[in-house]
């Protein structure tokens, strides 16, 4: 349902802008950092290094199919790996900003052999990440590498940490490593999931104007190993389009997406929290998306890579209602309904009749 917005486009924007999220010091700490998202693509934003800045990948689809015995809960999300932008001299000072408003991140870096300015989006309707850097002095030679992550269970990191497993346990439950491949200017990592199907990065740079571009994005196939093909289209599409329409369609998707409710309250603490949210849920989640887990398109290292349904689920879901935005929430609602029958086997044969019932975790995609 749509209604009447109480303030211009202009007002919007202004009015969003207050609630930006910014930093005079990039954190090391990933829950420090800025996010970005649509739904199923998403990277956090924070610092690796003293002099290296890191957008950590994350997809909710790329999943393992099976569960490890006695280490994960359910078939578990899986590591992706980062793209690393590192200065060619030491960081003096350095800005960014969260905008709301336009979903994009901006950032300045100013270090003792020049400046680099940058700015970032996830994109509203496909699944791209966009890093835009432009360089002053020697800083125009700074880095932006791809550091590929073994796609193993998050959990099974763990369990090592509190007890080192059988050798063949631990060979047996460990993906092939990823395969690093190039060709018409995109490069691509391919890892295989070891209950079959494949996930896959592929990212490719173009400089115009004294910029430079990367565009990046993350594909997971199943039960076939063809993500690399399914990425090079999707750069393919990208690098086709005109950028300003891209970017231009990008934020209408956003532009319309916070007026489809208002709420502004005398504290601006915690009025800028609930707008923080209401961003947060449109970067997590979309019609079509997986389920919110516990990571949403964010994915660090984590002992909980899964849906865990004491609570953390519906929380995520409990704001849609009185934000009208229950469009979000088909992402759980369909899958509820198509998972139906599963959830009635879930309960013993007296109570079928009229009763359904949920483990403490799944997968999102299931």
């Amino acid at each position: 349902m749509s209604i009447p917005s109480p303030l211009s486009t202009e007002q919007w924007k202004t009015f969003m802008a207050r609630h930006d999220l910014t930093w005079s010091r990039v954190d090391e700490e990933w829950e420090q950092g800025a996010f970005l998202g649509n739904g199923m693509l998403g990277a956090m934003i924070y610092r690796d290094a003293p002099n290296v800045l890191r957008w950590e990948m994350g997809r909710c689809d790329v999943v393992e199919r099976f569960q490890i015995p006695r280490v994960d809960w359910a078939p578990p999300r899986l590591l992706i790996g980062d793209f690393l932008l590192k200065t060619v001299g030491n960081v003096q000072s350095e800005c960014m900003r969260l905008d709301l408003w336009n979903a994009e991140a901006i950032g300045e870096i100013t270090t003792d052999r020049g400046s680099l300015r940058w700015r970032s989006l996830v994109h509203a309707d496909e699944d791209i990440l966009l890093i835009e850097l432009e360089g002053e002095g020697e800083e125009k030679e700074a880095s932006l590498t791809f550091r590929v992550q073994n796609g193993i269970s998050p959990c099974l990191h763990y369990e090592r940490i509190r007890k080192i497993p059988d050798p063949d346990f631990l060979k047996a439950h460990t993906p092939p490593q990823p395969e690093h491949m190039k060709w018409d200017g995109m490069q691509f990592t391919a890892q295989d999931y070891i209950a079959g199907g494949q996930h896959a990065v592929g990212w490719t740079e173009e400089q115009e104007n004294g910029k430079r571009r990367l565009f990046a994005t993350v594909s997971s196939t199943w039960p076939l190993r063809n993500a690399v093909d399914a990425a090079e289209r999707r750069l393919d599409r990208a690098l086709s389009a005109r950028l300003d329409p891209w970017i231009a369609a990008h934020r209408q998707w956003w532009n319309e997406y916070y007026p489809q409710s208002f709420v502004s309250f005398d504290d601006p603490y915690w009025e800028s929290f609930y707008w923080i949210q209401m961003y947060k849920l449109g970067a997590a989640t979309r019609e079509d998306s997986p389920i919110i887990d516990s990571q949403g398109p964010w994915m660090p290292q984590t002992p909980w890579p899964t849906c865990v349904w004491n609570l953390n689920v519906q929380t995520s879901y409990s704001p849609l209602f009185t934000s009208n935005r229950f469009k979000l929430g088909e992402s759980l609602y369909s899958r509820l309904d198509a998972g139906m029958d599963d959830l009635i086997m879930n309960v013993p044969d007296s109570f079928r009749a009229d009763s359904a019932g949920m483990g403490r975790s799944t997968s999102c995609i299931t």
